[in-house]
């Protein structure tokens, strides 16, 4: 089975610099190198080896989830390089912007199902390591910051950089960060994933033998997390971990949005709410946030909202207050209980209608 490395980032030519280096440490590998071509709102995937470029083909693309259109092509390719069965490695090297979340949970479930193995060995995030900070507290979108997107691809360069480097196995720095975007790094990626420094730090060796933690990644960027959060001691960066045994009151949280996300900070979790039987999901950064439903819930309801932030850009308190302000009294738990029927609760631009299902 050939060993699959995955490259994501957010800056085009620092993720194309890391694959080139990864690739010096893997054996006879090949790359499936993605591109967004912004003007013609096209993939362009391009295969290559240590020979020379082996061909390059555009992809049209008939809607805008990045995630999802990248998925479809990226899945068909990797299976196709690995049944050629000619290289020692596979590294794919997804477009700026572009999260290996969907990619991995495609491959372990056709792995499961079918039982063709397509296993991920390792999904590195490459980040430059002088403008980590501006990059993670950035209210600009992708596209603002010049990352070529597909059209209608709105999301934050904060939000989107934050979710990359949650997911990853590694996250490869080129070039040093300062001690508070290393803490702001350390505060955000999973504490059994690799930060390294140098190129040294992650050798070809591990990414051949593997060390991608499905299940442990999964367990990170859930959206329901209902593990313990491992402490956080920096001097740079605070954290919080805000959680409510009963709903939120519906007025009072969309009354807090502003508070609690407007930032340069961190946020996402999920909430529970009295007017709704599904999941709400909190997520972003930097004031780019979005809030969604997501599903039934497994297990008991819960709110529950992780936040990161710089000591020096804003201080936690009034986030805390605002979203303890949130919960139902104990009056309104006695008066109407933990579900609502109501026909609005005033969240519909966001959520939908109060008994819409998902």
């Amino acid at each position: 089975m050939t060993p699959i490395v995955v490259i994501t980032g957010v800056d085009p030519d620092v993720i194309e610099s890391v694959t080139v280096a990864t690739q010096f440490d893997l054996p006879d590998p090949v790359v499936a190198a993605y591109r967004i071509d912004d003007a013609t709102n096209q993939l362009v995937r391009t295969v290559s080896d240590i020979r020379g470029r082996l061909e390059t083909e555009r992809v049209e693309l008939d809607h805008g989830c990045t995630s999802c259109a990248i998925r479809e092509d990226v899945i068909p390719t990797l299976r196709r390089l690995q049944e050629l069965d000619r290289w020692g490695a596979i590294v794919a090297q997804l477009p700026a912007g572009a999260s290996a979340l969907q990619v991995c949970r495609v491959c372990a479930l056709q792995t499961e199902l079918d039982g063709l193995p397509l296993h991920i060995h390792g999904v590195v995030a490459a980040v430059r390591g002088d403008t980590v900070v501006p990059d993670l507290t950035s209210d600009l979108t992708l596209g603002e910051h010049g990352v070529p997107t597909f059209a209608g691809d709105d999301r934050g360069l904060a939000e989107t950089l934050a979710g990359i480097v949650e997911y990853a196995d590694a996250v490869q720095l080129l070039g040093p960060a300062d001690a508070a975007g290393t803490d702001l790094l350390n505060a955000l990626r999973r504490p059994s994933s690799l930060l390294a420094t140098d190129w040294a730090d992650l050798p070809g060796g591990q990414l051949v033998t593997g060390i991608h933690a499905h299940r442990q990644a999964e367990k990170w960027v859930a959206e329901v997390r209902r593990h313990d959060l491992p402490a956080l001691d920096s001097d740079h960066v605070w954290s919080l971990d805000l959680c409510a045994d009963r709903p939120l009151h519906p007025d009072r949280f969309a009354s807090a949005l502003e508070t609690m996300c407007v930032g340069s900070h961190r946020i996402r979790g999920c909430v529970w709410l009295p007017t709704r039987a599904t999941v709400c999901v909190l997520d972003g950064a930097a004031g780019q946030v979005r809030l969604g439903a997501h599903g039934p819930w497994n297990g008991a309801p819960t709110s529950r909202l992780t936040v990161v932030g710089l000591r020096d850009h804003a201080e936690p308190t009034d986030i805390c207050r605002a979203f303890a302000d949130c919960a139902l009294t104990d009056d309104e738990l006695l008066a109407r209980g933990t579900r609502w029927n109501v026909r609005r609760d005033g969240l519909e631009p966001w959520l939908g209608g109060v008994h819409d299902l998902i």
